[in-house]
């Protein structure tokens, strides 16, 4: 089986690749990972199976060029074999790809339920890479030190003020307990080994790739609401207040103070999420459902 493998834009494309890469070291497939502007000059007819991304957000009119992606579109609707939709919107209840029918199948970042019954979601994709993947064993069992940690980008062109509010009341209630501290990405895991509670708030979408790094390395999520509504691991569902925790503007400081007045649970729960996390980014699983839906 050879697979053909096209992207646009976006940081959310990554674990796609990863399974690719892992089902063509098994022996199970060939593929081949090209920009969407080579795929103009590609011949695809040696290709059994197309995965096609394009830039998701149509009002974005400096990254969705409208001109290339028509003439890739039309190669899309051409291919002989085997061919999904890889959306990779941050927001994962919209529809990256309204000018395509919606029973045409899918791969959907992070999808929702309301995304899932409106479309053809043939297997929620995390937004995650395994280049993060670090194996449990390798976080050592060292101190949480520091109580919160809270060092998200503010953009003004977010579609709300979500982050706004939260740096807000941290600024207010918590400024002795909270570290804000930009930290190298490389050192980023290790450092959220040593906190423990991370405050994550939406981005341009429901959640940030910061909710991965902070299950992953055992610190207790504290995100807001958003996140209910997505499928963050492709394997396991998250439980609140088992396996993190929720909360909105209007209970932010109170269960906050209640994380902080009770760390033995804020442990319990940080690991119990890191759990959850090495459940949920499982590969190889991956591969075998992926492998599944393209032979199906």
């Amino acid at each position: 089986m050879n697979v053909l493998y096209v992207t646009d834009k976006g940081s959310n494309c990554w674990y796609m690749a990863n399974i690719l890469d892992e089902l063509e070291d098994a022996g199970c497939i060939t593929h081949q990972w090209i920009k969407l502007t080579e795929y103009l000059k590609t011949d695809q007819s040696d290709f059994d199976v197309l995965v096609y991304q394009t830039f998701p957000s149509e009002e974005h009119k400096s990254k969705f060029n409208k001109g290339l992606i028509k003439q890739s579109d039309e190669l899309f609707v051409k291919f002989k074999g085997k061919r999904f939709l890889l959306d990779s919107f941050d927001c994962c209840d919209r529809n990256g790809y309204t000018r395509f029918p919606s029973g045409w199948p899918r791969i959907k970042v992070c999808a929702t339920e309301s995304y899932k019954s409106a479309h053809n979601c043939v297997f929620a994709l995390p937004a995650f890479s395994m280049n993060w993947f670090i194996e449990k064993e390798k976080f050592l069992n060292l101190p949480r030190y520091t109580p919160i940690h809270c060092a998200f980008k503010i953009d003004p062109r977010y579609p709300h003020r979500i982050r706004n509010a939260i740096k807000d009341e941290l600024l207010t209630d918590f400024l002795d307990f909270t570290a804000f501290n930009k930290v190298p990405f490389d050192d980023y895991l290790f450092f959220l080994n040593l906190v423990k509670i991370s405050v994550v708030g939406p981005g341009y979408g429901q959640t940030s790739h910061s909710s991965y790094h902070t299950l992953q390395a055992g610190a207790c999520l504290f995100h807001h609401e958003s996140i209910k509504e997505i499928k963050l691991l492709p394997h396991v569902d998250l439980i609140p207040d088992v396996d993190y925790v929720w909360f909105d503007m209007n209970n932010f400081t109170q269960k906050l103070q209640y994380l902080l007045d009770n760390p033995d649970l804020t442990k319990t729960i940080g690991e119990s999420g890191q759990i959850k996390f090495f459940e949920g980014i499982n590969i190889d699983k991956s591969c075998e459902q992926m492998l599944e839906i393209f032979r199906a």
